[in-house]
């Protein structure tokens, strides 16, 4: 997605350094709002709140689990598999 400014007015001078994270906080809000969009345009007609809920929290739990492994945090699938006491 591309972040476009909104189109109000800011009250902070051009190039201060709190207008800048001021405008990336409206890109993100920006972008979690056009995802939610995608996401109630993507269920069904008969949709319940709890259907809503359980897709929220699946990209919540995948988001998660993708910024762990981007920084790193990962383990084998067998270390986890030993761990849990699970064979090979």
């Amino acid at each position: 997605m591309i972040c476009r400014p909104t189109g109000r007015p800011s009250l902070k001078p051009q190039g201060d350094a709190d207008g800048v994270v001021e405008f990336a906080t409206r890109c993100e809000m920006s972008a979690v709002k056009e995802e939610v969009r995608q996401m109630a345009d993507a269920l069904p007609e008969d949709a319940t709140w709890d259907d809503v809920m359980e897709q929220v929290y699946l990209k919540q739990v995948v988001s998660a689990g993708l910024k762990a492994s981007a920084e790193g945090r990962k383990r084998p699938v067998s270390e986890v598999r030993k761990s849990y006491g699970l064979q090979g």
